[in-house]
């Protein structure tokens, strides 16, 4: 069984805004993969197919307007030593989507107890050292959210996109 998750997935001209963010500031560490780029919604862990198709199922009846975020400033999780981009202050329409799917996976699935959530884009990881960044902003509408299937590979983690939910 593999691990999945829901996310913002950023066209191709917001996920390099969002790549090339790391080059505004100097820090060590392990870069994102510009591929891998994304705001996870909620982390699912392993499903089976049964569950795959549940969640889909009850995914596409999810009903959420078109909004935009705004990602302008960095932060940095110690504990994990991971530098993200982040918003100033999230959209109720994004906590409602969250929540949506939320309850969604409390229902169908055995999910593990969830932190608050807070939406990031993780840009370096193994990073031990951020100090203050400064960051040009950067505007992300946001069309839908996607099913995503974590695949380990021999270079490391690759995202694949599922399902995508308008």
């Amino acid at each position: 069984m593999s691990r999945f998750f829901f996310a913002l997935w950023p066209d191709n001209a917001t996920r390099a805004a969002i790549f090339n963010c790391h080059s505004q500031f100097t820090l060590s560490g392990q870069i994102t993969d510009q591929s891998n780029l994304h705001i996870t919604l909620l982390f699912l862990g392993k499903l089976n197919v049964d569950q795959q198709q549940t969640i889909i199922k009850e995914a596409e009846k999810i009903i959420c307007s078109r909004f935009e975020i705004c990602l302008s400033h960095t932060g940095y999780f110690e504990k994990s030593k991971v530098v993200w981009l982040g918003l100033k202050s999230t959209p109720d329409v994004l906590l409602e989507l969250h929540e949506k799917l939320l309850s969604i996976a409390e229902k169908h699935l055995n999910l593990s107890p969830q932190q608050t959530y807070k939406p990031h884009v993780t840009l370096i990881r193994k990073c031990f050292s951020i100090g203050t960044q400064q960051i040009l902003p950067i505007t992300w509408q946001i069309k839908d959210f996607v099913l995503v299937e974590s695949i380990d590979t021999d270079k490391g983690v690759k995202y694949q996109i599922i399902k995508r939910f308008a």
